[in-house]
């Protein structure tokens, strides 16, 4: 990883003891141990059955490197910067991680489990309210988003059902000791991964609004998630029957983000997440599609292409089981004759004109990315579309799925 990319990922330069970190002698002398943990409160989500897994050093694709001048830099002081100070990397180890989801509710919480786990004895106020400050659409239809219907300001407070609790045990070498701080490098990464896993799995929104670190049983800070402008379909429900799956969905998402930026593919995919998952947070419903298109194109559409009627064909091929149902998709996405498929609606908005799209175009376009996003994902993991040609290697494979279907 190159300086622009730390630089970026750490975002700030770190003082453990400005943010009081409980930092420990580790199995060196010279080293620091640092203990956090993230609670993450989450909104429309039912956790029937508690999850909690363990990720391990050798799940970690990516290893952070930093890079730290072995003198100080002097700023406007007028002072000769010291010669021979080039940056030395130093690697940021993974830390032992633990994640969990667990219900929550203000009434429940002073419950001995979850104190254990939380080892706060004041949580902040509002710790677990959503309040929504500004324009929000109202809409109905499918779903619970359907057509556009109004927009209002105003202030609505909701109550966390759940928790993402994210705790990290790392021990760091004294040279790093300048980037220990309440923020763990790493969980960015973890948390939206677990996020967008949920998203992907069940096609509901987890609604994140807002996260605290804890160290030595206090709230120390707050970090500012996603505020989402509305509530979309139905709560998403955890249980028994489902955490594997949804942890199963954490760690192909994962994997696809933290490879990305060495992996063309991987690339990718992570596009079409992040406008996925964008198209959720909108309240216009022009916006929300061509986010949507914006993912399908990233994913099916090469640069080469001047229109996207190849791009559509992928995606039909990709997602049928049968011919005749390869020709239904195809139809819904590029269609000249009857109605506008979603490649001519697309090209109607961004010239001006809306007449033709509806709120069920968008959410069917939604339903089909989705499952596109997770297949791709499995392939690309599984080495059956190639890091580096991922344009290719996925036409080759819906090519070849596609002479496999039965003529029904």
């Amino acid at each position: 990883m190159n300086k622009k990319n730390v630089e970026h990922r750490l975002r700030a330069s770190y003082n453990a003891t400005k943010c009081g970190i409980n930092i420990k002698a580790g199995n060196n002398m010279s080293d620091t141990r640092c203990n956090q943990k993230l609670l993450v409160p989450l909104f429309g989500v039912q956790v029937e059955t508690p999850l909690s897994f363990t990720i391990t050093e050798a799940q970690f694709v990516e290893r952070l490197t930093a890079y730290l001048f072995p003198q100080p830099i002097p700023i406007n002081t007028g002072e000769k910067p010291p010669e021979h100070n080039e940056p030395v990397p130093v690697p940021i180890p993974v830390p032992k991680t633990i994640v969990r989801l667990i219900p929550w509710s203000r009434d429940g919480s002073a419950n001995k489990e979850t104190n254990k786990l939380i080892l706060s004895e004041e949580l902040p106020e509002g710790f677990d309210l959503f309040d929504n400050l500004g324009p929000v659409a109202l809409r109905a239809g499918p779903g619970g988003l359907g057509g556009f219907q109004t927009i209002t300001t105003l202030s609505s407070e909701r109550n966390a059902t759940a928790l993402l609790l994210i705790e990290f045990d790392q021990v760091y070498p004294q040279i790093a000791a300048p980037l220990l701080s309440s923020t763990n490098p790493y969980e960015s990464n973890l948390v939206e991964s677990m996020l967008d896993g949920m998203r992907l799995f069940s096609g509901q929104e987890p609604h994140p609004y807002k996260g605290f670190h804890t160290t030595d049983g206090k709230v120390v800070d707050m970090v500012i998630k996603w505020p989402l402008m509305e509530i979309q379909g139905g709560p998403l429900k955890v249980g028994l029957l489902n955490s594997s799956d949804i942890e199963k969905a954490f760690y192909q998402v994962w994997q696809i983000r933290t490879r990305a930026r060495q992996n063309t593919s991987c690339e990718i995919v992570t596009l079409a997440m992040e406008y996925y998952y964008l198209s959720s947070t909108m309240t216009e419903t022009r916006t929300i599609f061509l986010y949507l298109m914006i993912a399908f194109e990233a994913l099916f559409k090469t640069k080469d292409e001047d229109s996207a009627s190849a791009a559509s064909s992928r995606l039909a091929r990709l997602l049928a089981d049968s011919k005749s149902q390869y020709n239904e998709i195809r139809r819904f996405m590029w269609d000249t004759k009857k109605t506008p498929g979603c490649c001519q609606l697309r090209n109607e908005i961004v010239h001006g004109n809306t007449s033709s799209l509806k709120a069920e175009t968008y959410w069917k376009l939604r339903g089909l990315l989705r499952i596109a996003i997770l297949r791709i994902m499995h392939l690309v993991l599984t080495g059956k579309i190639d890091q580096n040609s991922y344009y290719e290697s996925i036409s080759n494979f819906v090519n070849q799925r596609f002479d496999k279907l039965p003529n029904l």
